[in-house]
């Protein structure tokens, strides 16, 4: 859209009509070439903005001052796209219901032009013959969008240049001359006339009424829109209607765009989170409702391996490379009758209907993770995708959509536990488990009260709920260098304790809770054994990934050791090595990295398992990687495992991090340890996890004895 044109086309240096141009118009006199723009825009009973390519306001007439609110010499310039938008929304055009209402109109330079009406202009009666020839002449002939007036049986009456041009004729005599039947041969749909007659006489107006249509002269499909009105005559009586048309069908494909860009991941094309579960839910109410009640419906949940790996190693473009190339293979397996949906991240999914049980759904399941495994070629190399995959079938493991991504969830959460690149269907054990931690997390509601509420430093853990301390030594010496400490609860149907109290923990929001109250009791243990003469040594607190997501997290330690008075080298948190591999890991790196600042040692425990790379330890700040028990038993066992805990050890030195190993049972596995460069030990040989204060004492004096006689050492 151009610029506003100067005083001289009707306008002042306000961007409004000259009061020539109004007096003009409203005097009935002829209007002179300059002030025919202008002469529309006062006669128009609508209200007219054009909105510029650089978002700043060119054109507003007084209807349209008149329904924004805004003084009548405003100067548009003045305004933008944002103002007009904050203004419409203030006044509630938008709003369902409201009396007055806003049509937009792209035009084909990137401007917008803004129509605004309101149904008390339009239901006057109001003799109409200014369309024939006169002093309205100028108005219908030089409008810029189409203008029409039609009988109320369908037949065309008048047609301004504007119209007769959308229609690809030349003269008005051809299109009247061409349209009996509106209905019929202008509307895609006939029905719209029907629907357009109903608004009428229902409302004496229609306002930004969109329809498909057929143009007269050269048969194209065009969507337009119409503004238009009852005119009545001088009795009251409907007379005939008038309207404006402008083609609205860069709107439409712009509407479908973005009503597809709502509802689909921009990145693989796939159903984004919100569509994928509103067809979740369709495909459940359908079964509900009978329709193939004979199958069920599969939800299955699929999860790339190690994704952050490939963002770190071949940079973020190889990383939605990969994201692509798995989401048009989840594409090919979901076909035309399954969903498959990108839920966010490295989260896909799959609806699979008509799965008739766990044996079809099985036989699916191998064919999609061979699919999916499939080489690709990724930043110029050969990669290799592995997926871990949890499915569900509904009804039968939730007839809510809910319910089934639970179970879902469950079955693949069992597969990352065992080691991923497999798939896995919810079945009677993962059932009795899911019941299990369910009742386990509202009991544990129960004891710690309020949810998601920060304990603080005073607070302490209810019982039955303690913490058991396990001692670990330096191999060099074999003197006391700290404590691990473990959560217990000793529940009737069988002890939880550790990691998986923190998982119950995490399933009801109470990681927070439990962690505060944990450090609570461990700060006043530590008080109390320094208090009797003893030097307790590092205490290493397990921690997860969910309690570091928590941005507050890292200050709040910092801020409860500083109020006890203790610092925080005397502390080491313990965090599974899977959980580098989080969602959040940017988030976990960071409060990590705060706490080792402040001077808390970080752990990886369990490694060796297979979750954590290279990678990985060159990004996080950890001090000390503690291999898991499953790995020392091995020391003892002939095989190629036997070695395992020798090459864990070797990387860990080429790292420059301490090693450690937990589940020391015998003497050998010790000696063995210490050669290869352990730095510390802990299990049953060093001694069992002690959970009273007398205990933990009895432990810290004999240790020393046992120092202090050289003879006696053995371990």
């Amino acid at each position: 859209m151009a610029a506003p044109r100067a005083q001289a086309d009707g306008f002042n240096d306000h961007g409004t009509v000259n009061d020539g141009a109004v007096r003009a118009a409203s005097s009935g006199a002829e209007p002179q070439a300059h002030e025919i723009l202008p002469h529309l825009l006062v006669c128009m009973e609508q209200g007219v903005v054009i909105v510029g390519q650089d978002d700043r306001l060119v054109l507003c007439n007084a209807r349209a001052a008149e329904v924004l609110g805004w003084p009548t010499h405003i100067k548009p310039t003045d305004h933008d796209r944002r103002e007009l938008d904050a203004r419409e929304t203030a006044i509630g055009l938008q709003r369902a219901g409201a009396r007055r209402h806003v049509s937009r109109h792209p035009l084909p330079d990137g401007a917008e032009l803004r129509l605004y009406s309101d149904p008390d202009w339009l239901r006057r009666p109001v003799d109409r013959d200014m369309l024939d020839a006169g002093d309205g002449d100028s108005l219908f002939r030089n409008s810029v969008i189409g203008v029409y007036r039609s009988s109320l049986d369908g037949t065309q009456v008048r047609a301004n240049p504007a119209l007769v041009r959308l229609n690809g004729l030349e003269s008005e005599e051809e299109l009247i001359a061409m349209v009996h039947d509106i209905g019929n041969e202008w509307y895609v749909d006939p029905g719209r006339r029907e629907a357009f007659k109903r608004l009428m006489e229902a409302h004496g107006e229609v306002t930004d009424f969109v329809s498909e249509v057929i143009t007269t002269g050269t048969r194209r499909r065009i969507w337009v829109s119409e503004n238009a009105w009852v005119v009545r005559d001088t009795d009251g009586d409907p007379a005939f209607y008038e309207g404006t048309v402008v083609e609205a069908s860069q709107r439409i494909r712009d509407e479908a765009r973005n009503a597809h860009l709502a509802r689909h991941d921009g990145l693989t094309g796939l159903a984004n989170r919100t569509h994928f579960h509103e067809q979740l839910r369709g495909a459940l109410q359908a079964h509900a409702l009978g329709r193939d009640h004979a199958d069920g419906i599969a939800l299955v949940c699929v999860d790339l391996d190690r994704f952050k790996d490939v963002n770190d190693t071949f940079g973020h473009e190889a990383g939605d490379a990969l994201l692509q190339a798995i989401g048009a293979r989840l594409g090919a397996a979901a076909g035309g009758r399954d969903c498959a949906g990108r839920l966010g991240g490295d989260e896909f999914a799959l609806i699979f209907e008509r799965v008739a049980d766990s044996e079809a759904l099985a036989q699916r399941l191998d064919t999609l993770i061979a699919a999916l495994r499939a080489p690709l070629s990724l930043a110029g190399r050969e990669y290799h995708p592995s997926v871990s995959i949890g499915a569900a079938i509904g009804p039968r493991d939730g007839a809510e959509a809910d319910d089934l991504y639970r179970s879902a969830d469950a079955a693949l959460y069992a597969v990352k536990g065992e080691g991923r690149d497999a798939w896995r269907i919810f079945d009677g054990d993962l059932r009795r488990q899911a019941l299990r931690q369910r009742s386990l997390a509202r009991a544990l509601e129960g004891l710690l009260g309020e949810r998601g509420r920060d304990a603080g430093a005073s607070a302490t853990l209810p019982a039955p709920l303690k913490l058991a301390y396990t001692p670990f030594i330096a191999t060099g010496d074999g003197r006391h260098s700290g404590f691990a400490v473990t959560p217990v609860w000793p529940h009737p149907e069988g002890e939880v304790a550790g990691r998986d109290l923190f998982a119950v923990a995490e399933a009801s929001n109470l990681v927070g809770n439990l962690f505060d109250r944990m450090l609570g009791e461990v700060i006043a243990m530590r008080h109390r054994l320094v208090a009797a003469g003893h030097e307790p040594g590092l205490f290493s607190l397990p921690v997860s990934a969910a309690l570091l997501r928590d941005p507050q997290r890292p200050s709040g330690i910092e801020a409860t050791l500083r109020e006890a008075g203790i610092l925080p080298v005397h502390f080491e948190l313990a965090l599974p090595e899977q959980a580098l591999h989080d969602r959040s890991a940017d988030t976990i790196r960071d409060a990590l990295g705060y706490l080792s600042e402040a001077g808390m040692r970080v752990a990886l425990e369990d490694f060796g398992s297979g979750h954590a790379s290279l990678t990985q330890l060159r990004r996080f700040p950890v001090d000390l990687v503690r291999m898991g028990a499953p790995l020392i038993a091995a020391i003892d066992r002939p095989g190629a495992e036997a070695d395992l805990p020798q090459t864990i050890l070797a990387l860990a030195r080429g790292f420059g991090l301490q090693g450690a190993a937990s589940g020391v049972v015998r003497q050998s596995q010790f000696d063995q340890l210490a050669r290869w460069g352990c730095h510390y030990v802990l299990g049953d040989l060093v001694s069992p996890r002690l959970e009273r204060d007398g205990a933990v004492i009895a432990y810290l004096a004999a240790r020393a004895a046992l120092i202090g006689n050289a003879d006696a050492f053995l371990v």
